[in-house]
């Protein structure tokens, strides 16, 4: 394990349930000797990315964390907001949920649930994690991801029982070949609950990326309704693309 891993093995110790890191506890975690562990925090610590809070305390995260923490989040709660608020649109018109959602892993994370109100009531709930491979909104995104990372991250077959979903990885590749080449996805409900989603993805030119996604009861909505739904969608990524100049829309 190099020294760069290393530390950033030791960053990810952090959280908000661990908001403090001793030479002690890190030794043990990275399984390094306690000498090791102390000279790696305080090299942390000479960059930033750590502050020693006294002897009996440890370290916690320092200005530098901070600094790269609120790039992100600005940029990526810019890109939230201006999906949100097309998305709102749409729902309070039509009955729908709309969600907003971000690759987390091989996960989509659902991020915002907007109900209209004829609210869906198979929704996943704000914070909910579900393999991106077996929602629209997460193939949304892998439409948007280089196909051949993909292929190295997802296993050969694909499976999540809550959903009795299961298709190899090659023919979830040519899915998302005919879905980029359309620029939306479908869920193809394999669990029979009777409901539908469409979803497409836009990202910033920063490299963020989220999941913009309609979902809806199938005995409420007429091929007219879709192709006024799938109309709808299609805008508001291409409005959300354009403002943060994605390719892909504009």
């Amino acid at each position: 394990m190099s020294s760069l891993e290393k530390g950033l093995k030791a960053l990810r110790l952090l959280s908000d349930t661990r908001r403090q890191l001793r030479v002690s506890e890190v030794a043990i975690e990275l399984q390094l000797p306690a000498s090791s562990a102390s000279r790696l925090l305080k090299i942390l610590e000479g960059q930033g990315l750590l502050v020693h809070i006294g002897r009996n305390e440890g370290y916690e995260a320092g200005p530098e964390v901070k600094r790269l923490s609120d790039l992100r989040g600005s940029e990526l709660d810019n890109l939230l907001k201006a999906a949100g608020s097309h998305l709102r649109k749409t729902v309070q018109a039509h009955p729908v949920t709309g969600y907003l959602a971000t690759m987390q892993g091989t996960d989509a994370l659902i991020v915002q649930c907007v109900e209209s109100n004829s609210p869906i009531r198979f929704v996943a709930s704000e914070g909910s994690m579900i393999p991106a491979f077996a929602t629209a909104v997460g193939k949304a995104l892998l439409m948007r991801t280089d196909p051949r990372q993909v292929r190295k991250f997802l296993p050969a077959v694909l499976t999540y029982p809550p959903l009795r979903y299961r298709m190899s990885r090659d023919r979830l590749l040519t899915e998302l070949d005919i879905s980029r080449a359309r620029r939306w996805t479908k869920l193809n409900d394999s669990a029979d609950r009777g409901i539908e989603a469409i979803a497409s993805a836009v990202r910033s030119t920063d490299g963020h990326m989220i999941g913009i996604a309609l979902c809806y009861l199938q005995n409420d909505v007429s091929d007219k309704e879709f192709q006024k739904l799938l109309s709808l969608l299609l805008k508001c990524c291409k409005d959300v693309g354009t403002k943060f100049s994605d390719a892909f829309w504009t």
